[in-house]
């Protein structure tokens, strides 16, 4: 299965793409950890520096997939545009077809000389002063929109392999349903609600939950790496996102993150 996703961590071509990603950052090791996160913690205080660092490994990708070179999915010059419009900068997608222009919400560009900091590691906070750092906060708020933003690198990332088929991708999900079923690790369906809960539910104190709580229903990150496969699978669908092209696990709790993040970002404009 390695071969059907070759840049994928555990395909063919994943280490000659993390050596890559190593040289053009020179720091940020994917056999340890991945770029929006290593970015989240290495600039937790300077939110610009924190931009620079995605904005020079976002480029980083893009330039490494054409190196190596990556199987790109159809659909992955648009997945690129419409991350590159959650950023503020260009990442280096294909250029845009011909009157086509880019998000009307996009991010305040990012002022920054990225040939003073060719590496992740030269960025350091205070580089600029107050007055030059982006404003972001008008819109989600920082930690929401780095969130959103890693939900649509996640996506991008998924789009570099080809599919070796529905056929064998059914198989090969039924055969791992199977093995989880015999090792107890499918949870049982939760039992129906009762006529007492549901009638409970209509009384007016239990009228209008806040939206609190529907945020809390939405399992966190480091949940959603110990959930079941089915578990994934129905957080994914409750999202409105398809499973059909998740061949492995890491790809289906990929995908439940980006499901969990979507569904996040619902609640908050609602």
């Amino acid at each position: 299965m390695a071969g059907a996703r070759s840049c994928a961590k555990g395909g063919d071509a994943f280490q000659n793409y993390a050596d890559c990603m190593l040289r053009c950052t020179c720091a940020i090791e994917l056999n340890a950890t991945d770029y929006l996160s290593y970015c989240s913690d290495a600039f937790r205080q300077n939110q610009s520096a924190r931009w620079a660092c995605l904005c020079l490994a976002s480029r980083c990708q893009a330039s490494c997939v054409d190196e190596v070179p990556c199987p790109k999915s159809g659909s992955y010059d648009e997945q690129c545009w419409k991350t590159e419009d959650l950023m503020p900068c260009d990442i280096g997608c294909a250029p845009r077809p011909s009157g086509s222009s880019g998000s009307s919400s996009r991010p305040t560009m990012l002022a920054w000389n990225f040939s003073r900091t060719p590496c992740v590691t030269d960025i350091v906070d205070q580089i600029w002063p107050s007055s030059e750092q982006i404003d972001v906060q008008n819109r989600l708020g920082p930690s929401r929109e780095i969130f959103i933003v890693g939900g649509a690198l996640l996506v991008v990332l998924l789009c570099f392999c080809s599919i070796t088929g529905r056929r064998m991708h059914r198989k090969w999900c039924q055969q791992q349903l199977q093995a989880q079923q015999e090792q107890g690790d499918v949870e049982s369906p939760a039992p129906p609600p009762s006529a007492a809960a549901d009638s409970s539910a209509r009384r007016p104190n239990a009228v209008a939950a806040p939206a609190a709580a529907s945020e809390e229903a939405v399992p966190s990150v480091a949940d959603i790496a110990s959930m079941s496969v089915r578990a994934l699978k129905e957080l994914i669908s409750s999202a409105g996102l398809s499973f059909e092209d998740c061949i492995e696990r890491p790809e289906l709790v990929a995908r439940a993150k980006q499901a969990a993040l979507g569904r996040r970002h619902i609640i908050l404009e609602t």
